[in-house]
């Protein structure tokens, strides 16, 4: 079978799996869970994946709501995972849209499943909890889960289509300003103003922007202001 003919056959499996799909997002979406307690999202995707053939390996790393679904072409070939995130955030629920997410890397491996009959390799859904605050992806790679991956693909809503997009590395950084207290009208040179200390920083923060490159954001807060210790 040709390359564009596989293509195709993958298009019409999507389009075919199109209300499937569209139904379990909307079913994750209406049962939102935190991270780590995503058994119903976790057991409706792996559950769907097994109804169509795919081995199921679940609580995965020890990790309760991970699992790992496995499709084997008929010859040997490499290896490629679909990640699926399904975790929501508290109270304000699907936010971020991980129903989408989770939803959209079981379409993609069950629609790439069906040209396994001419294709070599092995294709993985690998449900990855606890994106937002619990680390997941962490645990499963520290455990081992995708050394035998050859590549690995998710989704991600977004109002505009981007094939590749980068990422920004995150380090907190804490600092704080400890004043002393004095008289300002008698005796102000014995004080020490912690405010204008934090003033100044975000003042010469933002003096550095304009050589700063444009892939770099600092953003920064006050988080407490504290009485003076005297």
């Amino acid at each position: 079978m040709k390359v564009e003919d596989q293509k195709q056959s993958v298009y019409m499996a999507i389009d075919e799996l199109t209300p499937r799909l569209i139904d379990i997002s909307t079913q994750i979406h209406a049962h939102p869970e935190t991270n780590f307690e995503e058994y119903f999202a976790s057991n409706l995707l792996s559950g769907t994946a097994e109804e169509f053939g795919f081995e199921i390996t679940r609580q995965i790393s020890d990790v309760d709501t991970a699992f790992k679904a496995v499709y084997r072409g008929k010859h040997n070939g490499p290896v490629l995972a679909f990640l699926s995130e399904y975790d929501a955030l508290p109270e304000v629920g699907h936010a971020c849209g991980h129903n989408l997410i989770g939803t959209a890397g079981l379409g993609a491996a069950l629609a790439i499943a069906t040209a396994f009959e001419t294709l070599p390799g092995i294709v993985e859904l690998i449900g990855t909890p606890a994106e937002e605050g619990g680390g997941g992806k962490i645990l499963l790679a520290d455990r081992g889960v995708f050394d035998e991956v050859d590549a690995a693909m998710m989704f991600h809503p977004s109002p505009q289509n981007q094939l590749w997009k980068y990422a920004m590395a995150s380090r907190i950084v804490e600092i704080e300003f400890i004043g002393k207290a004095a008289h300002a009208a008698s005796s102000p040179e014995k004080g020490i103003n912690a405010l204008d200390a934090a003033i100044q920083t975000f003042n010469n923060i933002n003096a550095l922007r304009q050589h700063m490159r444009t892939d770099v954001r600092v953003h920064g807060i006050i988080l407490m202001g504290a009485k003076p210790q005297i």
